[in-house]
């Protein structure tokens, strides 16, 4: 270690090793004469690591345990008036508490992407403002997670 702040790189079976989809392009000279929708399916939609799709399953799967279960409805009580939660009798400190667990489970793949799949390991600035962009993001979406 004593790498002023760097670990070692991970070998190749470490990683997260990006899936290529059938069909895409791989070389870029080969990409630069493809038609465009060749091109959009390639960058786009093809070469990213699995946590990436992950991550885009999650943002529908969000959305729907947010309106359409009884936890995501009682997680919206709580946060919006957490005086009528307790009156109804629902914890509202075991609902932050869960509501913390799960953000500090997605916060934790989002750094093992950041680590294993966007790196080979940990470097300084890794993350490069992505946290910010991230938040701003959130708010121009007025607090909504689609």
């Amino acid at each position: 270690f004593g790498q002023g702040g760097r670990t070692p790189q991970l070998s190749g079976a470490a990683r997260f090793d990006p899936i290529v989809w059938p069909g895409a392009v791989t070389k870029i000279k080969d990409l630069r004469n493809a038609d465009p929708l060749t091109q959009a399916y390639s960058e786009l939609l093809s070469g990213h690591a699995i946590i990436v799709y992950a991550a885009l399953l999650m943002v529908p799967l969000s959305w729907w345990v947010l309106y359409s279960t009884r936890f995501g409805l009682r997680l919206r009580a709580v946060g919006e008036n957490p005086a009528a939660v307790d009156t109804a009798g629902i914890s509202v400190v075991k609902l932050r508490y869960a509501a913390v667990l799960i953000c500090g489970v997605l916060c934790g793949v989002a750094g093992a992407y950041l680590s294993t799949a966007l790196q080979a390991g940990f470097v300084k600035d890794m993350t490069a403002g992505r946290g910010y962009i991230a938040l701003a993001a959130l708010i121009f979406a007025k607090w909504r997670p689609w």
